[in-house]
């Protein structure tokens, strides 16, 4: 099964250094949601990922996770990229204004433009919202729906749009 897809489109984590080493204990595919867990013991400067608990009451935090799509398997290709289980990735924070572009199976919900995407407790992906009228510290709006990434893949752009 093809895993998602990102394109870092305009994100200022690359200007500004803003991004994080993440290691999972799980395989964990780009273009998911998470939170800083503890500093690992293990790898310096590198954090447990976390799956956000309260991501509904605002109070935590949302990283993109965007690890870089390194295939050393010549029998693979992109659509199969997933951070493998204990390797060391990278989350970047998020700023108002950063755009990127990633498969629509990233999203739990049927897409819109227009529409909202935030963060959802106890999960990894994002959920359509009509508004940002409750407590989430992050929200993106979908700028373009009808986008293709990779081998003729659905895919939206989004904008930040509360971070």
């Amino acid at each position: 099964m093809a895993k998602t897809l990102i394109r870092l489109d305009k994100v200022q984590a690359y200007e500004v250094g803003n991004i994080v080493n993440v290691i999972h204990n799980a395989e964990l595919e780009n273009g998911r949601f998470i939170n800083l867990g503890t500093e690992n013991t293990s790898v310096a400067r590198a954090y447990d990922v976390a799956v956000p608990a309260t991501a509904t009451l605002g109070t935590e935090e949302v990283l993109l996770h965007a690890s870089a799509e390194a295939q050393y398997d010549p029998t693979k290709s992109i659509d199969d990229f997933a951070l493998a289980t204990g390797s060391v990735g990278r989350a970047l924070h998020l700023t108002v204004g950063d755009e990127f572009t990633m498969t629509q199976d990233a999203v739990d919900g049927v897409i819109a433009e227009g529409k909202f995407l935030i963060p959802q407790n106890g999960s990894v992906k994002l959920v359509i919202a009509d508004d940002l009228t409750g407590g989430t510290r992050l929200g993106l709006k979908i700028i373009d729906k009808d986008v293709t990434l990779g081998v003729g893949r659905t895919a939206i752009t989004v904008r930040v749009v509360k971070a």
